[in-house]
């Protein structure tokens, strides 16, 4: 049976004065029956996909328009298995990554993806999805800003 997972990249910048920012989006699912959500970029396993890090890659292109550089790594994964499927966030310094932001919604599947963004962490904090929470909170406590 072929694994299934779910991939996301955490992709953060430090700024001089210490200050952590991560990189989000919207995502609005096309039935309005369900709600939009904050998140990580992210998706699940493609078809072609071999490793997680490749998913996680894929993912990142697509939906922000940043290029992981030949070379870059995450600098540690997070697992959480979550029902039948392993969600892996992977930590990025946003230095691993070529391109620019993309700054037009997507079409992606059944759900719009608004231009992503850097948010300080209070907003992310606040404002990320539930699904994705651990990974912010494994990120906070790697990077020494949370016990």
């Amino acid at each position: 049976m072929r694994q299934n997972w779910f991939a996301a990249a955490v992709i953060y910048k430090e700024a001089e004065n210490g200050c952590v920012t991560f990189l989000l989006q919207k995502s609005e699912a096309i039935h309005p029956r369900y709600p939009a959500k904050i998140k990580f970029p992210g998706g699940m396993r493609g078809r072609n996909d071999k490793t997680s890090q490749r998913t996680v890659a894929r993912e990142v292109r697509e939906e922000t328009g940043l290029k992981l550089k030949k070379g870059g790594y995450p600098q540690v994964v997070f697992s959480v298995v979550d029902h039948d499927r392993t969600k892996k966030f992977f930590l990025f310094n946003a230095l691993a990554f070529d391109g620019e932001l993309r700054k037009e919604e997507l079409l992606d599947g059944d759900s719009r993806l608004f231009p992503p963004y850097w948010a300080d962490l209070n907003e992310a904090q606040i404002s990320l999805c539930s699904s994705h929470q651990p990974g912010l909170i494994e990120a906070l406590k790697y990077l020494g800003l949370m016990r």
